[in-house]
């Protein structure tokens, strides 16, 4: 999340976060996430003024289709919610395995991409996220009531990490899985959304 607000703070979109375009640093950068793949980011604001582009729709899809937001497959220009909403779907991959919508039997692209989107505009958050802690379905649903200009309070979304964290007897320690000793790898995926 921290490298989107950073990537979003300079005015740019990336449109196709997948697990792909993240990788971990190494030596010193081991804690470090980074995003890679910049190849279809856009800039949402203009360079200049700072003025965020309008509302339009009719874009093609663009990005990878498990990922997108119901707003991309919609054809509506993508913006900052639709980044922080393919993260969420990123970390429900990681932590299910699978998405709902990824083995659906169409063949051809069209229709495949409007049966994914129908998907998962009928799920709501809290029946994608059921028997999983709430933050998730929170995150969603946050992400997904963003209007098209407005900032994402990303202060707002670390604290609820971080009170979830708390709640349950987490300590937000920023270390990794592959960081620990076997004996004290537990269920740490949370520790990627910061």
């Amino acid at each position: 999340m921290d490298r989107l607000e950073a990537l979003h703070t300079r005015g740019f979109v990336h449109r196709d976060l997948k697990p792909e375009n993240f990788i971990i640093g190494i030596g010193d950068n081991a804690k470090t996430i980074h995003i890679i793949d910049f190849g279809l980011a856009e800039r949402f604001s203009d360079i200049v003024t700072g003025m965020h582009r309008p509302y339009s729709e009719g874009h093609e899809m663009l990005g990878t289709a498990r990922y997108s937001s119901t707003n991309t497959h919609n054809g509506i220009a993508q913006t900052r919610r639709d980044d922080l909403i393919s993260l969420s779907y990123i970390l429900l991959y990681f932590i299910c395995g699978s998405l709902p919508w990824q083995d659906l039997t169409v063949s051809n692209r069209e229709p495949k991409y409007q049966q994914m989107a129908n998907t998962k505009a009928k799920l709501k958050p809290y029946r994608l996220c059921q028997g999983l802690p709430t933050i998730f379905s929170t995150f969603i649903t946050y992400a997904e009531q963003l209007d098209f200009e407005e900032v994402p309070n990303y202060a707002h979304l670390h604290s609820l990490i971080n009170q979830h964290f708390v709640k349950d007897g987490h300590s937000v320690d920023v270390k990794f899985d592959w960081e620990l000793h076997p004996d004290e790898r537990g269920h740490r995926v949370y520790v990627l959304l910061l």
